[in-house]
């Protein structure tokens, strides 16, 4: 991806074990850290559905990184928090 670019962070939630897609009863959030483990974003919070459907247990982030970024990974932790239970899941993207 090129610096300036807008990322577009998706993912799937389901209910553990199944091919069940599901919401999360409390939240569903992003963290994004760059290669050095600073934070460019914090919990924050994710859009229910892709763009232009809206789904069940779908969500995305459109991150917009600046032409001042550092070239390199960024990794991504989603957070989907149901009442106590929190699970996270992970992924990454590359600036050029």
């Amino acid at each position: 991806m090129k610096k300036g670019a807008t990322v577009i962070l998706e993912i799937e939630v389901y209910i553990t074990g199944t091919s069940t897609l599901v919401d999360p009863a409390t939240s569903m959030t992003v963290t994004i850290t760059n290669h050095r483990n600073g934070i460019e974003v914090e919990n924050e919070p994710m859009i229910g559905g892709y763009p232009p459907v809206e789904n069940t247990g779908k969500y995305h982030y459109d991150f917009q990184s600046t032409a001042s970024m550092e070239t390199g990974r960024y990794d991504v932790i989603y957070t989907d928090t149901d009442g106590s239970r929190v699970s996270h899941g992970i992924g990454s993207f590359n600036l050029e």
